[in-house]
């Protein structure tokens, strides 16, 4: 047999692949990291979970990571006068982004509630994706340790990633300013006007060089990269499980009293249990439930609004509506509703991975004869049923949405599946349209 699982962090306990009771033709991406955490005592691991981020360790375990965080206004544990000056200065920015962005459509012809929609959408992207960055990197140290070199190593191609994502949207606002603005400011008789708006394209300038936008930017493409690995936490318990239900009466250190040696079976198995629930209420910041107007809460609200008033203006009709008016107002909603439902989309699909991944897990791994019979006969499944009930319907890998629904990925794919349908209807009609 050969050892085909891989082991991404290189700290914290880790399974010994030259132990061949261990080694299996598992297809689990374990991580030595979280399975050091699975193995704590609970009380342990549930007070390790509890504090906060300890900045000195994050510095030293990943030093590029912190000192991004440390840039964009992250590890700030009060709020100073400077930090404020920041936060002040990075919402100026995005106003004018959204001021530039929204006349520029309506110059164009789209209607002024939709162009409202997508530029609060817009305008509002960036705080609450500082609210949420802040709240990964202060919370339990799972969150971070576990990925640190591939985090690491993601930070450090984004750095140069977000110039090009930073002269994109430059480059974007400059055309539409070109085409839009600029013949707004040599038909305007107030000279005014004219130094409001190109004031409004220099602050948006040196926006897109804001310390704390372009860090947080730069953190928060890393992390979302990164954290479709948390599946790997499925991945490193399954391991850990199917490890447990596969030992050896010797190896539980059975002695002659069988009510012992099956407390002891059972009590391992529900450590593994709860150390797991633990791990993943952590990493996937489960306050939804207690705090229904969360700031990812918000954000998805603000993606799914628009999305839909996207759609809508693409079929929206008006009449007497001109030529151009019309193109402008079909291309714009088709581009804005791509990018709120993209959005939407991705952070669906982040937040049921492990719900997939379990279903994938349990499937391939434990419905063979031998686990099934060690199963049944030495951890007090009576039958093959209650085995799999427990697989089942005894962990709850349901995301967390928007104002704290639990979904799992059955109904995520439903629900896709239905914004998928109404897009392409709403785009080819938008497309006949101008035919």
């Amino acid at each position: 047999m050969s050892n085909s699982y891989c082991v991404e962090a290189t700290t914290g306990e880790h399974p010994n692949g030259q132990d061949p009771k261990v080694r299996d033709k598992l297809s689990l991406n374990v991580n030595s990291e979280i399975y050091g955490l699975l193995k704590k005592p609970c009380d342990e691991l549930r007070a390790l979970l509890l504090q906060k981020t300890n900045l000195s360790v994050l510095r030293e375990r990943t030093p590029r990571v912190f000192t991004v965080a440390k840039k964009a206004g992250l590890t700030s544990e009060v709020a100073t006068l400077w930090s404020r000056i920041l936060y002040a200065t990075l919402w100026l920015g995005q106003i004018s982004f959204g001021v530039l962005l929204g006349l520029s459509f309506v110059e164009f012809g789209v209607p002024i509630w939709a162009t409202a929609a997508c530029v609060a959408s817009m305008i509002s992207l960036v705080p609450l994706s500082l609210v949420t960055l802040k709240n990964l990197i202060e919370s339990a140290d799972v969150n971070v340790y576990p990925f640190q070199r591939r985090l690491e190593k993601m930070v450090k191609t984004n750095l140069s990633a977000q110039v090009a994502n930073g002269a994109f949207w430059v480059i974007v606002v400059s055309v539409l300013g070109y085409f839009a603005l600029w013949p707004l400011i040599e038909a305007s008789e107030n000279a005014v006007v004219g130094t409001v708006l190109i004031l409004m394209y220099v602050i948006f300038l040196l926006y897109n060089i804001h310390p704390w936008y372009y860090n947080s930017q730069v953190l928060f493409n890393s992390l979302m990269t990164v954290f479709p690995y948390v599946v790997q936490t499925v991945d490193t318990y399954a391991f850990a499980l199917r490890e447990q239900l596969m030992e050896e009466e010797t190896d539980i250190g059975q002695s002659g009293d069988e009510c012992e040696a099956a407390n002891a079976k059972a009590e391992k198995l529900e450590r593994l249990h709860k150390n797991f629930s633990l791990i993943r209420k952590v990493q996937f910041l489960d306050r939804s439930i207690d705090s229904p107007l969360s700031a990812e809460t918000r954000l998805q609200v603000s993606l799914a609004g628009s999305g839909i008033l996207s759609l809508v203006t693409i079929v929206y009709s008006a009449e007497n509506e001109t030529r151009e008016s019309k193109t402008a107002r079909v291309v714009i909603g088709i581009l804005m509703s791509l990018i709120f439902w993209s959005y939407m989309v991705n952070i669906l699909w982040s937040q049921v991975a492990s719900s997939r991944r379990w279903e994938a897990v349990t499937r391939e791994h434990f419905n063979g004869p031998l686990i099934s019979l060690k199963a049944t006969k030495m951890y007090g499944f009576p039958t093959l049923k209650d085995f799999h009930y427990y697989l089942h319907n005894m962990h709850d890998l349901r995301g967390t949405i928007m104002f704290g629904l639990r979904v799992d990925h059955q109904r995520v794919s439903q629900l896709i599946s239905l914004v998928a349908s109404a897009t392409i209807v709403s785009i080819g009609y938008g497309v006949r349209s101008l035919l």
